[in-house]
């Protein structure tokens, strides 16, 4: 879909900036429902299921 593309194209050039400025890992807390999109970008899944705000969480990486 158009909304999942523009997301993603997002999430590759906040990878690109950050590997410019020399990081060479992105971690995140994801909202568990939507972690899917996250792996489809290439992030793992680290750790449990947490709760924030009522909310089911999970903490993602990036490597690159």
């Amino acid at each position: 879909t158009p909304l999942y593309s523009s997301a993603a194209s997002d999430v590759y050039k906040r990878q690109e900036y950050y590997r410019k400025m020399g990081y060479c890992k992105i971690i995140l807390d994801s909202i568990f429902s939507v972690r899917d999109f996250y792996k489809k970008c290439g992030f793992i899944e680290e750790g449990e299921i947490f709760q924030r705000v009522g909310i089911d969480h999970i903490r993602m990486s990036l490597t690159f």
